[in-house]
């Protein structure tokens, strides 16, 4: 009797790392916006302990990234926030590696990153980032215009943010527009001199410009 007292407390009292299946158990007791494990490396580390399926696992980080946002910004007033930044991260994932609907996937993304937007500081550490996803998720939304919007802001938030120079350089080189493409790459190489990318676009840019002349 006993045996089976102290069977039932050890059965009743094991987390989810007991199961044999772990990460089945997660995927049937989820919610949408939640990362599995196997997805944690796709995201910013601090997104662990705010999006994770099992995310108590990580409940010792909070404190830690509570702490380094605090001190980013604004009293840290927008850690409160963050997982829905990291909630747009897993649906922006997804939709790329087509899981999914893609359409409700990216709708979903646009609205946790509109969420920050509404929510954060412009001078928020993460802002210029969030730009920039919310720019990959109106281009594949099929928003040229949107995306490079959001592209132009993070460099102006992030004068030497490379990412949001080579979208920039991507969306006037689809239009053939060789000069505000070489401009863009001459103005990303201001603030990120060694940057390889923004070189190499420029040599690009300027052979394509000389053989289109």
């Amino acid at each position: 009797m006993l045996l089976r007292i102290l069977i039932t407390i050890l059965f009743l009292s094991c987390s989810p790392v007991c199961f044999a299946d772990h990460e089945q158990y997660l995927k049937d007791n989820a919610g949408p916006d939640r990362a599995y494990e196997r997805e944690l490396p796709l995201l910013p580390a601090y997104c662990r302990c705010k999006a994770a399926i099992d995310r108590n696992r990580y409940k010792h980080e909070g404190k830690k990234w509570g702490r380094v946002f605090k001190s980013k910004g604004k009293r840290g007033k927008e850690w409160m926030h963050v997982h829905h930044y990291c909630f747009g991260l897993i649906a922006l994932s997804r939709a790329q590696r087509g899981l999914g609907k893609r359409a409700h996937l990216l709708s979903r993304a646009e609205q946790e990153f509109n969420y920050m937007f509404r929510h954060s500081s412009p001078k928020f550490i993460l802002m210029p980032e969030i730009h920039l996803k919310m720019g990959i998720t109106q281009k594949l939304m099929g928003r040229d215009a949107k995306a490079v919007e959001h592209f132009i802001k993070a460099t102006q938030l992030k004068r030497n943010y490379v990412a949001a120079y080579v979208h920039i350089i991507d969306f006037f080189k689809e239009h053939q527009n060789y000069k505000k493409a070489i401009e863009t790459a001459k103005r990303g190489l201001k603030y990120s001199p060694n940057s390889k990318a923004l070189k190499a676009n420029l040599r690009e840019l300027q052979s394509l410009s000389t053989t289109k002349q």
